[in-house]
């Protein structure tokens, strides 16, 4: 079936392993196998005449595919969009979806994802993707849509995300990402802390965790310190000097002793005093109550 354009199979109850043949439907621009229950590993072969693809959808399955492995050399973008590897702007503009979200996929993300310009959406969350993400991501100027949510991935957000003019959808949550969250304009208008929760190593607004206090900020940590230390040191420092100097003004000056042993005899006579009272009151009161 050379001419078809449009196949949708999803929300079936189709199992097994998805055909290679498929990969040959050239004219192919709408892919849909979501939500059944596909298992088995994707390979290259499944991609590599899909040349006019738009839209596809493998998500909701059992589907394993290692990025890190069958992948290095030829990406999934690379076999999707240029059979013969010619990567040109015409020839990576056309998929504007990818939905592989809810499988079993494995390895990093592939850096040849970039060359997909046209991309809008991409959806690789729930699955066991690792590793960072491309540092490049931000060339892809026209996604809208980004979930790389309920992954292994760790690092630090590549600044470039911020260049994203037309993302309106970031979800980042439940990985294991560290470091600031950039401060890019178009980051700010999402302003949503609930697209990087699950992430204990990310500080930064809109987060509440300051970066300075979670230990991001290793100089402001070392001169917080630094200082709580000099302000022990300099209380202890005058305490003893201040001991010092009333003990040898208690020495060296006669009129001074003499005056504070008389202020602790007073002192002592009135306690001895106020005790002997009231606990003859005490008495007192007893003896009352026993009568």
């Amino acid at each position: 079936m050379k001419s078809l354009r449009y196949l949708d199979l999803s929300q079936n109850n189709l199992a097994g392993d998805v055909p290679r043949g498929l990969g040959a439907l050239s004219n192919l621009t709408y892919f849909s196998l979501g939500l059944n229950n596909f298992s088995g590993v994707l390979s290259k072969d499944h991609f590599a005449g899909l040349v006019n693809l738009e839209y596809l959808n493998l998500s909701l399955n059992s589907l394993k595919l290692d990025f890190s492995e069958d992948w290095s050399s030829d990406s999934i973008t690379t076999s999707i969009k240029d059979r013969e590897l010619n990567y040109t702007h015409e020839s990576t503009k056309h998929i504007v979806l990818i939905d592989m979200s809810s499988n079993s996929f494995t390895g990093y993300i592939p850096k040849k994802l970039s060359l997909l310009k046209g991309l809008r959406s991409l959806n690789l969350s729930n699955n066991q993707i690792s590793g960072p993400i491309p540092d490049d991501i931000g060339v892809l100027r026209e996604l809208e849509s980004l979930d790389l949510s309920y992954n292994y991935l760790r690092g630090e957000i590549p600044s470039s995300l911020s260049d994203i003019s037309f993302l309106s959808c970031l979800n980042l949550s439940y990985n294991d990402l560290s470091g600031t969250i950039p401060s890019g304009q178009q980051l700010q208008t999402l302003n949503n802390q609930y697209m990087y929760i699950g992430n204990p190593g990310l500080c930064g607004p809109p987060l509440l965790n300051n970066c300075s206090m979670n230990g991001t900020n290793p100089n402001f940590s070392q001169e917080h310190e630094g200082g709580r230390s000099s302000l022990y040191l300099s209380m202890s420092t005058g305490f003893v000097m201040g001991l010092w100097t009333v003990f040898c003004a208690m020495l060296f000056m006669k009129t001074w002793r003499i005056a504070y042993f008389q202020l602790l005899d007073q002192l002592y006579d009135k306690v001895y005093v106020q005790v002997a009272i009231s606990k003859a009151a005490f008495l007192r009161k007893r003896g009352d109550e026993e009568t």
